[in-house]
């Protein structure tokens, strides 16, 4: 019998702490970009089942698009067990990959 990994969602975006400068729109767009960077990056294959927003909003360098005027925000993922696993930077659009 051959045994396959069996892959888990995506099963929490957990913003660590409150953050003033992001209002419920805000909240749902970093969800949605934190989402699409776990597809993009294949976190789900690394075992990563929960992301962590750090509560520092969008700050920083645009990344290699060099568009410094939308930042990123810092996203700690972590496996079932609530280890961490990567800690990666989560930019506004893909084009910043």
């Amino acid at each position: 019998m051959r045994v396959t990994a069996v892959l888990q969602a995506l099963k929490s975006v957990i913003f660590s702490a409150p953050t003033p400068f992001i209002d419920a729109a805000q909240q749902m767009f970093v969800k949605t970009r934190v989402k699409s960077h776990y597809k993009l990056k294949n976190l789900e294959g690394r075992g990563v089942e929960y992301a962590y927003i750090r509560p520092t909003g969008w700050h920083g360098e645009g990344g290699k698009s060099g568009n410094n005027t939308t930042g990123h925000v810092t996203v700690v993922f972590k496996d079932k067990d609530d280890k961490h696993v990567t800690t990666h930077h989560v930019y506004q659009d893909d084009s910043h990959y």
